[in-house]
């Protein structure tokens, strides 16, 4: 899950997620699992975008 995510799903906005993240890693000593920091993907285009685009398109995302 990216930040941009966090923000559809929190009606929130990037800048106060990047923030409520960092802050409650150090305050509690734990780590906030996003695409940035698991993997550091940047906020593009995933494969699951990318395959569900293909589903709407009535495309097999496994074919193409």
């Amino acid at each position: 899950m990216t930040q941009e995510d966090l923000v559809e799903i929190l009606d929130s906005d990037v800048k106060k997620i990047h923030t409520d993240i960092k802050r409650d890693q150090q305050t509690h000593d734990m780590v906030v699992h996003t695409c940035g920091n698991k993997k550091d993907i940047s906020p593009g285009l995933t494969h699951w975008d990318q395959a569900v685009e293909l589903f709407i398109q009535g495309k097999d995302a496994a074919r193409t």
